[in-house]
């Protein structure tokens, strides 16, 4: 009797152990898609943050290069630097800048001034072309009061030169109406607005004062 009474419980023993596996044997389908659907969108978030983080370092790096090539223009200007003149001729007496074409918004060019006309004025004079990578470019450029809307400036050149021995900057566009054509007749502030082919990552804006400062804001737009 006894013994029987120990096979009996042992029998339940068993029985429980058994239903208690069955009951944890692994994830029901459901279960599984439900874990698979909240690992693809925290996948997706963190790749959606990644892209716009990497994206706005980027076109930030894009911002100080264009500003440093700027202070770099200046630097040379208020020195004595060098200056081709063709046929390896030289000259010590000479500006620097650097020009922006909307025509080509992946690129911008320090140059080197030699003819003294505060322009750009072909290939002779390129000291370095900067190009943009990651789809990265120009987007608008403004000076003066055109830049309270400069998604609606007409401007598609600028070029910023420094002539020694002063640091300021002359600031030149190709539209008379804007700064004028002639050597006298500067503006005071230019600004360069770069984009990044994401719509989530906020332009950046180098900004030039004709005193010669030189500063990168980030566009409120």
């Amino acid at each position: 009797m006894f013994n029987l009474f120990k096979k009996t419980n042992k029998q339940k023993n068993f029985a429980l152990q058994n239903s208690s596996l069955k009951t944890s044997g692994g994830f029901s389908l459901i279960e599984l898609m439900v874990v698979m659907a909240i690992v693809t969108l925290i996948t997706g978030i963190t790749l959606f943050n990644h892209n716009t983080f990497s994206g706005g370092v980027a076109l930030e790096n894009l911002a100080y290069e264009i500003a440093l090539a700027v202070r770099q223009a200046q630097f040379f200007g208020i020195n004595v630097r060098a200056a081709s003149t063709g046929a390896g001729g030289s000259t010590f007496n000479t500006g620097y800048g650097v020009y922006f074409n909307k025509a080509n918004p992946t690129s911008f060019i320090l140059f080197a001034d030699t003819n003294n006309d505060r322009f750009y004025s072909g290939s002779a004079e390129i000291v370095e072309v900067y190009t943009m990578k990651r789809g990265n470019q120009i987007k608008y450029l403004c000076v003066d009061g055109g830049c309270s809307s400069p998604e609606t400036s007409s401007l598609e050149q600028l070029q910023i030169t420094f002539v020694r021995p002063e640091p300021d900057a002359v600031i030149k566009t190709m539209v008379p109406t804007l700064c004028g054509v002639g050597i006298e007749t500067e503006c005071g502030i230019a600004k360069i607005y770069v984009g990044s082919p994401s719509e989530n990552v906020s332009d950046k804006i180098i900004v030039v004062g004709v005193t010669g400062f030189i500063s990168v804001e980030t566009s409120s737009q």
